[in-house]
């Protein structure tokens, strides 16, 4: 009897899902933008119907074509892990600038990494400060962290080491336990009045969610004296 409930049962989620599928699949052909979007996430994630990274590209391309924010980001992502299609990093960033330049913090980071590294793109370090500076703004640690570097390293930019004191700060308030290093070699590279303003800084950024971290008139970071601590980036 038990197996007959269970039988029932799975029959039963089987036929809701089959209903889930053909009612969005006619919603997406009909040009419903959040159907075709939905509809690229049952072929991606293989639970309602068998995985399809192709179709899944196919409906998140005519979503995000629409404006869908999140669909515009997964294109991105398969072309950039290439997932039944063709790798291509030239196309990764073309789908992660249209969903960037829309908000989406994950594909401001990626294409941060991009110029960064010059995958897909020339080379920019004023373009992946200008990424990572806005997919920080909005909590993503990661980019937060890559900024930080860059400001202490001076990669493409002077060196600031009251900013990247700052986001070091907010990587540690998360849980990161690498930026802890970093801080502690700032500190011994910067002046007391450095160190007074770089705190102040980072309680106004923490306090403000990340709206509130940049510094008024602020003079590039010198070193007060070198730091024994050897880092590697």
């Amino acid at each position: 009897m038990r197996h007959l409930l269970m039988l029932t049962a799975l029959l039963a989620c089987m036929n809701t899902h089959a209903a889930d599928f053909k009612r969005t699949l006619k919603l997406a052909e009909s040009g419903d933008m959040n159907a075709q979007f939905n509809l690229g996430t049952m072929y991606q994630e293989g639970d309602v119907i068998p995985e399809n990274d192709s179709k899944a590209s196919l409906w998140f391309r005519r979503a995000a074509l629409q404006g869908h924010t999140e669909a515009a980001y997964r294109v991105g992502v398969l072309y950039d892990e290439g997932r039944s299609i063709q790798e291509s990093d030239v196309k990764a960033v073309k789908w992660w600038s249209m969903a960037a330049e829309k908000g989406h913090a994950l594909a401001q980071y990626n294409l941060g990494l991009m110029y960064r590294s010059g995958a897909g793109v020339t080379a920019n370090a004023a373009l992946a400060l200008k990424w990572y500076s806005k997919a920080a703004a909005q909590g993503q640690v990661n980019a937060q962290y890559n900024l930080a570097h860059m400001y202490y390293k001076g990669i493409g930019i002077p060196e600031n080491f009251v900013r990247s004191y700052v986001w070091f700060s907010m990587v540690k308030t998360q849980g990161v336990r690498e930026a802890a290093p970093y801080m502690k070699s700032l500190r011994a590279m910067m002046t007391l009045e450095q160190m007074g303003e770089a705190q102040a800084l980072a309680t106004r950024c923490y306090e403000s969610n990340f709206n509130d971290c940049e510094s008024n008139g602020e003079r590039p970071s010198v070193p007060r004296k070198p730091s024994s601590q050897k880092l590697n980036m």
